[in-house]
């Protein structure tokens, strides 16, 4: 396992197709079910937002910041 690059100090985001890129191997399935948690407690956070009825999320779109 070799642990993905570090992110430059103005580079905040990194997208799961970029994390896919990097890797080897797929997802385990705790990485996903981890992944979809989050995801949920996101969107839970925007439902009552005007951007959750346009929201489309793919691995281009799903991006996670520095703080995990």
């Amino acid at each position: 396992f070799e642990p993905l690059p570090t992110l430059l100090e103005d580079e905040e985001n990194v997208s799961l197709a970029d994390i896919l890129s990097l890797r080897d191997s797929c997802l385990t399935e705790l990485d996903i079910w981890a992944t979809c948690l989050e995801c949920s407690h996101s969107m839970k956070s925007i439902a009552h937002s005007a951007i959750f009825q346009t929201l489309c999320i793919t691995p281009d779109t799903l991006a996670f910041n520095t703080n995990g």
